[in-house]
């Protein structure tokens, strides 16, 4: 666990994270998330599906120089800036979590459709991943459905360094809890399904 949590404090070196708040308009389904962030790296998630979830889409505009890393655990981090366009267009689907870096305080705006049915469902590979609902919600993750299992840890940030929790039937010594569009790094033992069928109505 040690390595993993020395892993992960890497990727954020000296920078730290900040989440505000963040505000949510929906009509029919459709909206936006405004979410206000600080100067710096944040953990955040694309709270909402639109097109085929390029950063372009999710995210079309953001202040010059705003970079995201996209972590995959086989491969490792993917990167984009944007420079008055997005450098690369990766694909960000719904609920997938990364790192966000700003050159300046800001208010990221993302655009799309609130997942419905199964498109609110997902699967949480075994091993480290980010991971943010699938759902523009905020609450623990118990309340968020997450499928946790004994053994899963989640690595929250305090400002400083990552504080570990484990699944053991609760979560201890803290329970996770999301933003509207927040992440969290998790390690799980084993893969499971994080099932919303979330509706509208």
């Amino acid at each position: 666990m040690r390595t993993k949590t020395l892993l992960i404090a890497a990727v954020l070196g000296a920078v730290g994270i900040a989440t505000a708040s963040a505000q949510v308009t929906s009509v029919n389904a459709v909206g936006y998330v405004n979410k206000s962030l600080d100067a710096g790296l944040s953990l955040v998630a694309n709270p909402l599906s639109n097109g085929g979830n390029k950063v372009s889409e999710v995210i079309p505009s953001a202040p010059i120089g705003t970079t995201i890393f996209l972590f995959d655990a086989s491969t490792g981090f993917s990167v984009t800036q944007f420079v008055g366009v997005w450098s690369d267009d990766l694909e960000l689907p719904v609920g997938t979590g990364f790192y966000l870096q700003l050159p300046e305080a800001a208010t990221i705006t993302f655009v799309g459709e609130v997942a419905q049915g199964d498109a609110s469902n997902k699967n949480v590979p075994a091993g480290l991943s980010i991971q943010g609902s699938n759902v523009p919600q905020a609450g623990t993750l118990t309340e968020l459905g997450f499928p946790a299992a004994v053994g899963d840890v989640a690595y929250l940030f305090n400002g400083t360094a990552f504080d570990p929790t484990t699944f053991l039937g609760v979560w201890a010594p803290t329970e996770p809890a999301l933003d509207i569009a927040g992440a969290v790094f998790v390690d799980k033992a084993a893969a499971g399904d994080w099932d919303r069928n979330f509706t509208i109505n």
